[in-house]
């Protein structure tokens, strides 16, 4: 009965380091999904000027890309919140780093106001998504000890993305347009191979369909 017990016991420990382990990975995954969140996000603010050049856009037409970008974002928030309890936090944050950093890259290929819209609204779906998805992702899986030092944490996802938008289009903007700055989005699409294996691990203190 006490070797019964022991073996009890030592498996709690490895479960509670397992699970330790975890949403340390997780957090780390979160944070640099936010980071490309950040930085798509900001894309356009650096780009605009030479596409309103290049497109002949007026100051209206400018300002509604930006407005679509929000609009995008909002819906994209709201359906994500849904998606998360239908389908798995991991599997929805995995789609909609899918769906920007393809939509985001066809932006470069665009040639007229209506078309940039279009992609840059559905892209936006996916930028509001991640977002919801993450966050709600590092508030139900963090140890509650540390729940607001990693969801404050997080959030400067988002400024380091804004800082990695501004180096990226201070290099690529003067040397090769506007253009190949929206193909660097192309990149976030390697972290989601991380981001699958991820979602293989069980969640060890909570129903596995919170994590996945």
């Amino acid at each position: 009965m006490e070797n019964s017990k022991d073996k009890d016991m030592s498996v709690s420990v490895l479960y509670t380091r397992v699970n330790s382990n975890t949403w340390k990975i997780a957090f780390f995954f979160s944070f640099i999904a936010l980071l490309v969140d950040g930085a798509d996000f900001m894309l356009l603010s650096y780009s605009l000027n030479s596409i309103k050049h290049d497109f002949g856009l007026t100051s209206v037409e400018a300002g509604l890309l930006s407005s679509i970008t929000l609009a995008g974002m909002a819906i994209g928030g709201a359906m994500g919140g849904w998606a998360c309890d239908k389908f798995g936090r991991v599997k929805m944050i995995v789609f909609s780093i899918v769906i920007f950093s393809i939509f985001t890259c066809a932006l470069g290929f665009t040639h007229s106001f209506w078309q940039f819209s279009v992609l840059r609204f559905i892209a936006s779906l996916g930028l509001g998504s991640v977002y919801i998805g993450a966050s709600i992702l590092m508030a139900e899986y963090v140890p509650t000890r540390f729940r607001t030092t990693v969801l404050g944490t997080l959030q400067a996802g988002w400024t380091v993305g804004y800082m990695v938008a501004a180096l990226l289009s201070g290099w690529i903007i003067p040397e090769f347009g506007w253009r190949y700055l929206f193909f660097t989005a192309f990149f976030p699409l390697l972290i989601i191979i991380f981001m699958y294996f991820l979602g293989r691990v069980p969640n060890l203190n909570k129903p596995k369909r919170a994590l996945f």
